[in-house]
């Protein structure tokens, strides 16, 4: 057609139907991009799945419900810490601590998709945490540490990474289950009155 034009074989009246079309055509999209979206059509969120879970008065985590829910593995949740639920895009409720280093951003950029959230008892199931232990090297140390985890509190170790630095610094990673934060705070109590040891405490994220 432009072409046709450009030589003066497309009859004027032709050109002026192609020029009211194409008018048309974008006073819709106009009008389309002056539409208002909110927020949580912006982000993804049904406005049904949104609407189903801020009903929710407050999330039983550990609770035998139709809410699909999972434990955030920035902070690694357990029974025992304070909790709170976060509505994702397409992944139902994530539970974070309310001290997971992305609380305070979910919190004041998302208000309206956080969720109020507390522990149904769960004594049957164990929770993976790592643990991060420095002290001063001495010999037995590594025995000493693994006998109170395993043999003295009868807690499984999945997996262990311990070193010293060239200046006789003791340190590692341990990753091991627990019940819940009770469990966990008593046996890092343990750990930390071995001789040598110096710190011990629960890292944030899961790696």
């Amino acid at each position: 057609m432009f072409h046709d034009a450009g030589r003066g074989y497309l009859p004027a009246k032709r050109l002026n139907q192609f020029e009211s079309w194409k008018n048309a055509e974008n006073a819709k999209i106009n009008a389309r991009s002056d539409k208002p979206v909110r927020d949580e059509e912006s982000l993804g969120v049904s406005e049904s799945n949104l609407n189903r879970y801020k009903n929710l008065d407050t999330l039983v985590v550990g609770d035998e419900s139709n809410l699909k829910y999972t434990l955030a593995r920035c902070c690694n949740p357990m029974p025992g810490d304070d909790v709170f639920g976060f509505i994702t895009i397409q992944e139902g409720i994530k539970v974070h601590r309310t001290n997971c280093p992305n609380a305070v951003e979910l919190m004041s950029n998302y208000g309206y998709r956080i969720v109020k959230a507390i522990w149904k008892s769960q004594r049957e199931l164990l929770f993976q945490v790592e643990l991060e232990i420095i002290g001063n090297d001495r010999i037995g140390l590594v025995r000493d540490v693994t006998q109170v985890i395993s043999s003295d509190m009868k807690v499984n170790i999945s997996s262990i990474d311990l070193g010293i630095t060239d200046e006789g610094i003791f340190e590692g990673k341990i990753k091991l289950y627990v019940r819940n934060k009770e469990h966990l705070d008593t046996l890092i109590e343990k750990i930390t009155q071995i001789e040598g040891v110096e710190s011990v405490k629960r890292c944030d994220s899961d790696t």
